[in-house]
């Protein structure tokens, strides 16, 4: 296959071109320095449409900022993804488009389905809503990919905050009543490799760990495998005591299940396989 990875140098983008590379596959890897977002169609076509698989990690990710620069936000997470859906129409490649938990209210008590409707709350929840639906609009030769609370070694992410924070200060203050899945970036990497080998019929997938967490819950098990005692060394506050611009979830957990069974394995699980090569990039 030839596979264009866009957004070849964030934290999944860069385990994505890092996997691929070890595989028969032939990549491009594009990114800010050789990728200009604001082409018109025909360029994106010229560019990318000779490609069997083309995967957008390209996002605007900062949900405080995206309150102030909405515009912004709403172009690369939405607009882009619609023009980029369109110069590949009418082509053979299959575009894997990444999303997020935030196009959901995190009002629920049980796993969002991939069907369950969204509910943004935020502005960039709701410019990541938005280019879900430019994409499936524009183009059935598509696969949604939503992922949530990301880590890995190449980039800046939760466990890599509360690591250094611990080897620091020795103990850390984290929020006890949001919850979601910590998922590591390689497993949703290798996830996005079976659906470029595969291309499903499935518009939108949940790629996420199974099981769920708190972030305080997060930083105990990081506690842990750093060889901290979590009960001294992790205190469980409350969202109130973290004021931020835009509102955060209090429930993004994703049903994971395809074709009957979990996608990933559990968080804990993984993350204990994880843990040394993510301590060995701080």
């Amino acid at each position: 296959m030839k596979i264009a990875v866009l957004g070849s140098k964030g934290l999944l983008g860069a385990e994505l071109v890092s996997l691929i590379a070890q595989t028969s596959n032939t990549f491009a890897a594009f990114h800010r320095g050789n990728f200009d977002i604001k082409s018109t169609t025909s360029e994106l076509t010229q560019s990318l449409g000779a490609f069997d698989i083309v995967i957008n990690a390209i996002a605007y990710t900062n949900v405080d900022l995206a309150e102030e620069q909405q515009s912004e936000a709403l172009f690369t997470n939405g607009t882009f993804p619609g023009e980029l859906a369109k110069a590949l129409e009418g082509t053979n490649s299959h575009l894997i488009h990444l999303s997020t938990d935030y196009v959901f209210d995190g009002f629920a008590t049980e796993p969002y389905l991939v069907s369950s409707q969204p509910n943004p709350q935020t502005s960039y929840g709701r410019s990541k809503f938005f280019g879900e639906q430019k994409v499936l609009a524009t183009t059935s030769d598509a696969t949604i990919v939503r992922t949530a609370w990301l880590y890995g070694a190449r980039g800046e992410c939760f466990p890599k905050t509360i690591a250094n924070k611990l080897l620091r200060d020795g103990y850390v203050r984290v929020v006890d009543d949001q919850i979601g899945q910590p998922t590591w970036a390689k497993d949703v990497a290798r996830e996005i490799l079976k659906i470029a080998e595969t291309r499903p019929s499935n518009n939108i997938i949940h790629a996420v760990s199974s099981g769920q967490a708190t972030w305080a819950d997060f930083a105990a098990e990081i506690s842990l495998s750093l060889g901290f005692d979590p009960t001294k060394s992790v205190t469980r506050v409350q969202s109130s005591e973290f004021v931020t611009k835009a509102a955060r979830p209090h429930w993004s957990v994703l049903d994971n299940s395809f074709n009957g069974h979990p996608l990933l394995a559990d968080w804990k699980s993984r993350w204990r396989e994880a843990s040394p090569e993510i301590f060995k990039s701080l």
